[in-house]
């Protein structure tokens, strides 16, 4: 072993992805019911928002967590997360060191930024294990700020299950949807094909423009 490491508090806690970066720093993703999860100082949220275990198993607040690459110390580490449920489901680096983490919410008061492709919680707050609505949001490299935040859904349950970037930065989401209203744009299919589909989406780097999205199922 190089190293290895709890993280965690005192209630369940889950890593669900883990993205490294050219420094060997790594980033970790997940999810936390731990009112005491480590954060540092300075962190974006600082505070546990979340409710009790709907998504995935663990759920009320998201967080991200950075590493140093002898995993001795936190860059920093963070909450992510409104009132309800939430969970970060994958995360990728850019050449800048900011996290873009996707994953997904049932917390009307999830944050976003101005701007960004959907400010406002559309989904439904009642959908078992699963998320209203998909998140998609990039922190900098210190934790310490949103570059941006967006939700990214229609009127019932969405996640997203992955998320990864190309040179150009753009950002590419996948996931699943249950909503018939999900925002397509150029799609491949345009309208949903069963109870729940696929979906995958592309993102402009700022977050502020749906490139393309589309029904896939």
């Amino acid at each position: 072993l190089v190293y290895s490491t709890y993280l965690g508090g005192n209630l369940d806690d889950l890593a669900e992805a883990v993205a490294v970066d050219a420094l060997g720093q790594a980033y970790v993703a997940g999810a936390t019911r731990s009112g005491n999860f480590p954060v540092t100082a300075g962190a974006f949220q600082q505070s546990y928002g979340g409710g009790n275990s709907k998504v995935n198993g663990a759920g009320g607040d998201g967080f991200v967590t950075k590493l140093d690459a002898a995993g001795s110390r936190f860059i920093y580490s963070t909450y992510l997360g409104g009132g309800g449920e939430d969970s970060a489901l994958s995360i990728a680096v850019d050449s800048a060191g900011d996290a873009i983490v996707a994953g997904g919410t049932n917390s009307t008061d999830f944050p976003t930024t101005p701007g960004s492709i959907q400010g406002k919680f559309g989904g439904s707050s009642d959908v078992g294990d699963e998320a209203g609505d998909a998140f998609i949001a990039e922190l900098n490299p210190l934790g310490s700020a949103l570059i941006f935040s967006t939700l990214l859904g229609g009127a019932s349950g969405d996640a997203a299950a992955s998320v990864e970037l190309d040179a150009q930065g753009d950002i590419y989401v996948q996931g699943c949807t249950s909503s018939t209203n999900f925002p397509t744009l150029q799609p491949l299919q345009g309208s949903p094909g069963g109870g729940s589909d696929a979906f995958l989406a592309k993102l402009n780097p700022a977050g502020t423009s749906l490139l393309a999205s589309t029904f896939l199922g």
